[in-house]
């Protein structure tokens, strides 16, 4: 096994910590209706990693109108042939769908709990259909009804009735209203925030914190807003308790701590140039963190696995689910994957940014998950031991 000495990262886990070292947390993917079927098995693993933690990613589908307008919302679900065999095929949502999924979830953030894990939830919609795009351009309110059924009602209110179900009241609980959707965040900000006042006033768990979420560039999803919106999304953030960034930074060749510095940095000024800037006293959150193994050709096109490990410092976004394609089976790939959550690691600890990190969640999914949560084909050991002692030093530091 190619070895990385990760001494000097459990030196200063120990000896350098700030007031506050970011725990890192796996990811359980609840896509689709099999991984409901094996989110108990997923959540075990996630216990058995030493996580205190476990965030769940929420997701539906939507087809979409021209100019990425949700047209309404759905799953991928089984339908009966005429032949009488299943296939499964998207489908808007329905009355017993929404009911089914709810308890799908409900028996996932149960098993969290016997397991002794805090719960994040990261909601989230797809494109699906003739007309893709990346969910940070589609248009839409998320208070308005489709076919019956608007994002609040299809979507947030259900992960919070599965929440009130079956959570302790007291039991800690983040969920962000949703990731990488700038467009409808900053086109419609006192929607969002009309969805975030309402569920906290339901007030049913106590310990419950609201944020929202954006990519970590492209932050406003190539809205350029008015005033009107610009106040809107001041109104919002005030009104959150956090503000994520889905991290898939851009690094250096090797990856250093410098470079999730200035990720953030650059995050935020987004957001101040977008005229809505956000306070140094408000938290975030990394809502997605990890390298997909993917990266640049010598003609600049992107693939997975990286054919040069020199060009994988700008695609952290791109890997895959294929085990055929897995990118972590050479030492080059595999060094520069260790020395990229070293570099976050060493970020998490030390707080370098003049914004506080208070929790990174990962994406386990696919070539992204290094703990094999979901798929262990692609588990790194080492990765996971080190975050496992990162937050044992987070404990510690937290206890000061």
């Amino acid at each position: 096994m190619l070895k990385t000495s990760w001494c000097p990262i459990l030196l200063w886990l120990g000896l350098a910590v700030r007031a506050w070292t970011a725990p890192v947390h796996p990811m359980v993917p609840m896509f689709h209706r099999w991984d409901y079927e094996k989110s108990g098995e997923r959540i075990a693993r996630v216990a058995e990693s030493g996580a205190r933690r476990v965030s769940f990613t929420v997701l539906l589908l939507s087809e979409l109108e021209p100019g990425f307008k949700v047209r309404h919302y759905g799953a991928t679900w089984p339908r009966t042939r005429t032949d009488g065999t299943v296939e499964y095929v998207f489908q808007p949502m329905t009355v017993e769908m929404r009911r089914e999924i709810g308890a799908s979830l409900r028996t996932a953030f149960g098993e969290a709990v016997k397991r002794g894990l805090e719960i994040n939830v990261l909601p989230m919609i797809d494109a699906t259909g003739a007309i893709t795009e990346w969910r940070n351009f589609f248009d839409f309110d998320p208070t308005v009804k489709l076919d019956g059924f608007s994002y609040e009602t299809a979507l947030l209110e259900v992960v919070v009735e599965a929440l009130e179900a079956a959570v302790p009241a007291g039991h800690p609980v983040e969920m962000t209203l949703e990731g990488e959707m700038g467009c409808s965040l900053f086109t419609h900000p006192d929607a969002w925030r009309g969805i975030l006042e309402r569920l906290r006033a339901r007030g049913k768990l106590t310990k419950l914190r609201l944020g929202l979420s954006a990519n970590y560039e492209n932050v406003a999803g190539k809205v350029v807003p008015d005033a009107a919106q610009q106040s809107g999304m001041r109104r919002l953030i005030a009104a959150g308790d956090f503000v994520g960034i889905s991290c898939y930074a851009k690094v250096s060749a090797p990856p250093v701590a410098a470079d999730f510095t200035a990720c953030v940095d650059q995050f935020c000024k987004e957001f101040a140039e977008a005229g809505c800037p956000i306070p140094l006293e408000k938290p975030l959150r990394f809502t997605e963190l990890g390298h997909g193994g993917g990266g640049f050709d010598q003609d600049w096109k992107i693939t997975v696995p990286a054919p040069m490990v020199e060009r994988m410092g700008n695609a952290a976004f791109f890997g895959t689910d294929k085990a055929e394609l897995n990118p972590w089976t050479t030492p080059d790939r595999m060094a520069f994957r260790r020395r990229f959550y070293q570099a976050a690691l060493e970020f998490l600890a030390t707080q370098p940014s003049r914004w506080q990190v208070e929790n990174a969640y990962l994406w386990s999914f696919g070539s992204w998950d290094l703990h094999g949560i979901s798929a262990p084909a692609f588990a790194d050991p080492e990765i996971a031991a080190a975050i496992r002692a990162h937050n044992v030093a987070s404990r510690m530091a937290e206890k000061r």
